[in-house]
Parts: structure tokens; sequence; C-alpha cells
């Protein structure tokens, strides 16, 4: 019984040793190419002296070079460290302090003093060389320790095992319903849990990935679709509504041929899972919900569940959900507290922070850090961040369930709210909400058609009494506001 994402991408080469595996640009990589590039990076590491346990950095390019790479580095034992090729240095030297790596591979990393191993895509002999000289891979190993991308303070280090990540896969692609004969464009960055976790799905089960630079390459995204006869892709909701603003008919023009479409990392207007719906009929448009530390917990697909679409879905079937209070009681069905996770999806540990692991998870159950709600049918509504939740007067509001209202203004392209010190000493926080106007035209803002809008949708201390036009709300890669980057801000003003 296979143990690892890898040794199920080795069965799938011997299966279907001709079968394209991956795609970038025009080049074409069979699954028996893919394999043999793989050891032969893996003999590589051995030269260097890379051995398991080892840990690596491999700056996670969109490329076969970081594919090899990685999966050599599971084949190895070694523990894979995928970072954003953009990292700054600050950042990387943060991660080389905390990870202790053997070696950073890529030559593209340059901001560290560090040796860096050159561009294995550009040294592989392809020699044929076999795999009897590497060790049995156990599914408590670890293979991965990914940094989330953080929206308030340090980024942290997840430490993942091979359990993990094959039970992560398997569990997608049961819901999603991915199979042997799927084509699938991946746009998203192979440095963050979405894109290397599709990735990790298409090589389980035996399917090609087209691998693209960016989710705003939409061109180059359609061109891909239609040329390869895909039958899905990822994106995050920014990229979902950049399709559909751009290029909405050729989405439709699309319906026939998509099978899937798995979309996630962060929350999705209403209005535009409806939009998406009407153009895609008879596609599976699949949304999850989950985090780096426990990755796609819930699942919602549009049509089947379209009386549910605020809902983040329900957990799959190996993944338990509850819904606990302050003092850790559960809570009844409806009731709003902090969401706990449970399954063989759940990170290991994090990574030099027992203090923090311990506080994570409990019983096998972790602490998401998540604020939501459970009904009667087990859908999960997630209402916002622990950290985020804003106390007015004792009182919690959760920053999203506005922003969505605001958003659906004609005349608002993106807000985000944050809890700022009341002035006056009254209420502990007041609400404040940043706004970015369409068009960033002044003219059309009015602060009394925002609150008249809102008094008419939830309570009245859920009101911002403090608005800025801002140019851009800042977000992370995959979409997640980073709200410090705003406190800060207000802070400054």
């Amino acid at each position: 019984m296979e143990n690892s994402v890898v040794e199920l991408l080795f069965k799938n080469s011997e299966d279907n040793p001709d079968k394209a595996a991956l795609i970038l640009n025009e080049r074409v990589i069979s699954y028996a190419q893919l394999k043999a590039g793989i050891i032969e990076a893996a003999y590589i590491f051995k030269n260097y002296g890379i051995s398991s346990s080892d840990r690596i950095i491999l700056a996670a390019t969109n490329s076969a070079s970081f594919v090899f790479g990685y999966f050599a580095a599971h084949l190895i034992k070694a523990i894979a460290i995928p970072v954003d090729p953009q990292i700054s240095s600050i950042n990387l030297q943060y991660i080389i302090e905390q990870t202790e790596p053997t070696k950073i591979f890529f030559p593209s990393l340059k901001k560290s003093n560090f040796e860096s191993i050159e561009d294995l895509d550009k040294k592989l002999l392809i020699a044929g060389k076999e795999i009897n000289t590497f060790p049995q891979i156990e599914s408590e190993d670890i293979a991965d320790i990914l940094f989330t991308t953080g929206t308030t303070g340090k980024p942290k280090g997840v430490v993942l095992t091979h359990r993990n990540i094959l039970t992560t896969s398997k569990n997608i692609n049961r819901f999603i319903g991915n199979s042997f004969e799927d084509i699938e464009v991946i746009p998203l960055p192979l440095c963050h849990s979405f894109g290397l976790g599709r990735l990790r799905c298409n090589m389980v089960t035996g399917g090609t990935i087209i691998l693209t630079e960016s989710i705003v390459l939409v061109k180059k995204i359609f061109d891909n679709l239609i040329k390869w006869n895909a039958t899905g892709f990822c994106s995050v909701p920014a990229g979902i509504e950049l399709l559909l603003k751009i290029g909405g008919s050729k989405l439709n023009e699309l319906a026939t041929r998509l099978k899937y479409i798995e979309i996630g990392s962060a929350p999705m207007n209403v209005n535009t899972k409806l939009q998406l719906m009407n153009l895609l009929p008879n596609t599976k448009l699949c949304m999850h919900y989950g985090l780096t530390e426990a990755s796609r917990s819930c699942f919602i697909e549009f049509h089947s569940d379209k009386e549910k679409l605020s809902s983040v879905g329900k957990p799959l079937p190996n993944v338990l959900i509850k819904i606990l209070d302050e003092n850790k009681n559960i809570l009844k069905i409806g009731e709003t507290g902090n969401i706990y996770i449970s399954g063989e999806h759940v990170m290991k540990e994090y990574l030099n922070s027992k203090v923090e692991t311990e506080e994570t998870i409990v019983d096998n159950w972790l602490k998401s850090g998540d604020i939501g709600k459970l009904d009667n049918e087990n859908y999960l509504y997630l209402l916002g961040r622990q950290r985020e939740v804003i106390n007015i007067g004792g009182l919690k509001v959760c920053p999203d369930e506005i922003e969505e209202y605001i958003n659906e203004l004609s005349f608002i392209d993106d807000c985000a709210c944050i809890g700022i010190p009341d002035p006056l000493c009254i209420s502990g926080e007041i609400i404040k909400a940043f706004i970015v106007l369409k068009n960033h035209s002044e003219q059309n803002f009015s602060k009394f058609t925002i609150v008249n809008y809102l008094r008419q949708r939830v309570e009245q201390y859920k009101i911002p009494l403090e608005y800025e036009i801002i140019s851009k709300i800042p977000r992370t890669s995959s979409g997640k506001i980073q709200r410090q980057l705003l406190i800060n801000k207000h802070d400054i003003n």
C-alpha cells in the first residue's frame, strides 16, 4: 500500500508511462519522463549530501524543475519547504533561521548568502537510474513545512506528514470526482497550499496538469483551456471575478467542456456565485474551506447546494467539525463560537513552537481560529477570524459580514472593516470601513447611503462609524485581507 503521493505518482507512471503529466507552454512531460526526472533529481540531492529528514528550501516556481525537486525531496525522505520565488530577503532569512535547511534549491533565491543549488531542469540527464536505493516512506514521516501567508504577525511553519497530504488529496478527489481522464489548468502559485494541493491531487489520480504563470493572464488561461481540451481549473475568488469581468462570454462557451472548478482561499460574494452558476450550469463549482493546518476541511458545490450559498459547505466524509464556546463547551445548532476541526488531514505541529501547538491542537482537535456556526443539516457558516472579531462593548462583530453587504452597493469596488479604539471611550472599539470606489471617483461616495443600506440588514452597533477612501485593499496573494496593514495605516493617520 502506498504511503505517499510520490509513490502513487510512480504507480501511475508504470500504468500509463506515455500519458501527459505536465504541460508547460508547448512542452509536454509524460509520466515516464516525470518519474525519470524525479529520480535524477533525487540522485543530485544525494550527491549534495542531502539525506533522510534533511530540510530543503525550494523556490516554488510553476515549472518542471520545482515539480522534479519537490517530489525528489519526498523520495529520499527529505523535507520540502516550498517558498514564494518573490520572497523578500527578510522573510527568507526568517525561514532559514526557523528551518535550518541543508540546501536551498534554485538560483532565483539570491536574496541569501546561503548556498543555492542551480536549476535542476538544466542538470537533468534523465539517465534511467533505479529507485531501489531509496528508503521506504512511512505515512508519519514529515513531508512538507509550509509557511502560512499570515494576515497578521510572523508566518508560522506548518509541519505536514505524508499521511496529511495524501489524505487531503484523496478527500478532495472524492468530493470533486477527479479521475485519470482529467486535464486541469493550474494558474495558481505552487508556493501556496491551494496550488500545491491541486498538483498533488492530479498526481494521485494520474491526471494531466497545465501550469500557467498567473491568474491575471486571462487570455493564456482561456487559450490553455481550449487548446488542451481541459476538463477543469482552479482559482481564488479574485481570479474568478477577473475571468467573469474580462471573459464571461468565453467562459460560457466552455460550459459543455468544463467538468469542474475548484475555488478557495478567500470569501466569495453570493452574487458572483450566482453569475458563475448561470454561465456554467453543468459544471461542478466546488468551493472549499480550510487552513494550511487543515487543508480542504469543508466543500460546497454551488448547484447542488444552491439554497446554502452563504455557507462554506459541509465537512468532508473523513472530517469532523464542532463549535465550542470560550470555555470549550459544545454549542447548540445555530450558536456562534470557535470552529474546531479533526481528521487525518490536520497538521502534525507548528515548527519550533510546542506551546502554540498544544494550544492549537487539543485531543486531536485543531482550533481553527475562525468563528462560525453549524445549521441543522451540518452546513458550516464562517463568520470571521477570532483575532479579527471587533468587540463593541462586549458585542462581537465579524467584519466579513459587514464587508459583504457594503460590497453589494453599486459604487463600491472593495472594502475592509477593522476595529479601532472608541474615541469617546464608551464601547471599547468602533468599526472603521476602508472603501475602494469604482473608477476611484469620490463624487459617487455617500456615507449616508452606506449607513441607510446597512440599517436594513444588520444591527445598529454593526454599522461603521468611520470611513476612509483608499485606492486598494491590501490582500495576500491568495486574496485574504491584510487587516494588520489597515490597522497600522489608521494608527499612522
